[in-house]
């Protein structure tokens, strides 16, 4: 958030002296530089690691660490669940169906920005801008690489020795792209009107595979148009757009669904169920369908938990009745959508919830959800590469002025603007190992001197 507090200097006498005697102080320090954390040699091992053959690196699902693999197991990863010839279809001739998805993509955007609206009266009428519209056509689309995350949190196959692995797609430059993008703005606004949902979310489609996209589209479509009136006005505040009909959402995620393109190993597919993490529309499709697939059924069974939160489809809650009652529940809810099946964990003193330990509290008669708070004002008045250095020598001299100003300020009539903590710096996270190391698609074989 960026928020400009105009100073009238003129009547802060000394503000510009300070001002520039820190910046003078600032950019001493900076200039002196600092040693690189890492030697020439370190450097060199990191590259040649990335570039072995014989290696894949990558993430691991849950906590981010690295995984390093042997190729030919990596490979055994990833063929498991390419096996399933009904979620991934091989395709003889990828590049016909990428300019086949590229000409339907490149449809849908016209019409989403002219709202299947033709001729000069509906000139004026237009869902966003021609400036958009035309960076959007001009998108030049591949075939997306696929790659496994491996699930180090659960146990390896006892015959294969491998641990199950999490499809994702690289998708930043799919074919589904442009429509993607436009899916993502307008359906963004209706996941404020699902009161149990938490935030940050990755796709719920990528395990449930046996959903039908035409169902999906379907009940993500009907939900936009119950709630069309609302999402008419999020979009035209705060992005001044006009709305798409229903019908025409409905086009679009289909096209997103079933124009999901990958490769894997110089293998291409085409996956026929569900989809891969890696298009961003991917999290408010799970989170609407989901929604919209059990909440209003959820909401009418008898007994009720005291709390009820949702992440996709990990759902958190407080159950204040007997074990019995929680049993009961549990069955209820596993029989409101055939596709949606949910396992129960419970205990009376310590749960995890994604990379949370939720503990009752002994002293306390319930436990506490509390919300966090923002601070009154965020300053955003530079960015760059993360340095500790840097940092501190920043934070300080800001630190230093804004005292300053705090204190000269008082008794005039912008003395309130200043009451809030100093202002902040947005910094870019610096590279990690990982950023060196893990990569999409295969390390390249060596070439020969």
């Amino acid at each position: 958030m960026k928020q400009r507090v105009n100073i009238p200097t003129k009547r802060l006498p000394g503000l510009e002296t300070m001002v520039h005697c820190e910046t003078m102080d600032v950019a001493e320090n900076i200039l002196k530089g600092s040693s690189p954390n890492m030697s020439k040699q370190e450097k060199q091992t990191l590259k040649d690691l990335a570039q072995n053959p014989d290696l894949v690196i990558k993430k691991a699902d849950k906590d981010g660490a690295l995984v390093v693999l042997k190729r030919e197991s990596y490979i055994a990863m990833g063929e498991a669940h390419l096996l399933d010839k009904e979620t991934y279809i091989p395709i003889d001739n990828p590049n016909e169906a990428l300019q086949a998805i590229k000409r339907e993509s490149k449809i849908l955007v016209n019409r989403f920005y002219t709202l299947d609206n033709a001729g000069k009266d509906c000139m004026n009428r237009r869902s966003f801008l021609a400036g958009q519209r035309d960076a959007l056509l001009e998108h030049d689309p591949t075939v997306p690489h696929w790659y496994i995350l491996p699930k180090t949190h659960k146990k390896k196959d006892p015959d294969t020795g491998l641990w199950p692995g999490r499809p994702v797609l690289s998708g930043c430059n799919a074919p589904t792209r442009p429509v993607d993008r436009l899916l993502t703005t307008y359906l963004t606004p209706l996941l404020e009107l699902l009161p149990e949902r938490l935030q940050d979310t990755t796709t719920f489609f990528t395990e449930n595979k046996h959903t039908p996209k035409e169902e999906a589209s379907w009940v993500v479509a009907n939900f936009y148009e119950k709630n069309f009136a609302f999402v008419k006005e999020k979009l035209k505040m705060e992005y001044n757009i006009i709305a798409p009909p229903p019908y025409l959402i409905k086009e679009g995620i289909d096209h997103v669904l079933q124009g999901t393109l990958l490769r894997f190993n110089n293998h291409f597919y085409n996956q026929g169920k569900g989809t891969a993490i890696g298009a961003s529309v991917s999290v408010a499709i799970a989170e609407i369908f989901v929604h919209a697939s059990i909440e209003e059924r959820r909401r009418k069974l008898e007994k009720q938990p005291a709390i009820f939160y949702r992440y996709i489809d990990d759902i958190f809650g407080i159950f204040t009745g007997t074990e019995a009652e929680l049993m009961e529940y549990h069955q209820e809810l596993n029989k409101i959508h055939p596709d949606l099946k949910f396992t129960l964990e419970y205990s009376q003193k310590e749960l995890p919830f994604l990379d949370t330990m939720v503990y009752l509290d002994a002293e306390v008669s319930a436990l506490p959800i509390m919300p966090s708070s923002k601070p009154k004002k965020i300053l955003t008045l530079l960015s760059g590469t993360e340095n500790q250095k840097n940092k501190r020598v920043l934070n300080y001299s800001l630190k230093e002025i804004w005292e300053w100003v705090v204190e000269n300020a008082k008794g005039t009539p912008w003395e309130k603007k200043f009451t809030a903590s100093h202002p902040m710096i947005a910094w870019r996270k610096g590279k990690t190992i990982a950023d060196h190391l893990v990569r999409a698609e295969f390390p390249r074989p060596l070439k020969n001197k």
